[in-house]
């Protein structure tokens, strides 16, 4: 071979290696972004009694299952989402983020009481 096809050869080789090793890495940097902030939410606790619970600086781009809301078969689903986080949300009548949803902005204001959640996604800005 000609020096000019090898040298284009052994570039063209680089190249590939290092688009193929960065993506993981992009993947990676990625799945740990965090929205600063809380998110805060109500449920009903085993005697019934009204409780709250607050994510502090939750993960991002990942569904977030409320635990005491997750069963719907042994348990009512959270109330009253208050998003103080500086990402958008996504919260769901849904345990694993499917079904009707609604979006809470960034430092919102308090939700209604009607407002039902059983799953909860922090998105990118």
């Amino acid at each position: 071979m000609r020096p000019w096809h090898t040298l284009g050869a052994a570039c063209g080789a680089l190249a590939v290696t290092a688009v193929l090793t960065t993506a993981p890495f992009a993947t990676e940097a990625r799945a740990v972004q965090v929205a600063t902030g809380s998110f805060t939410y109500r449920y009903g606790g085993p005697d019934g009694q009204v409780m709250t619970r607050s994510m502090q600086n939750p993960t991002a781009d990942v569904c977030i299952t409320i635990e005491e809301a997750a069963d719907p078969a042994s348990s009512q689903p959270a109330f009253g989402p208050r998003n103080d986080t500086d990402w958008w949300t996504l919260v769901f009548d849904d345990a694993v983020c499917a079904g009707d949803s609604r979006s809470l902005r960034p430092h919102g204001i308090a939700t209604a009481d009607r407002l039902k959640l059983r799953s909860v996604k922090f998105l990118y800005r």
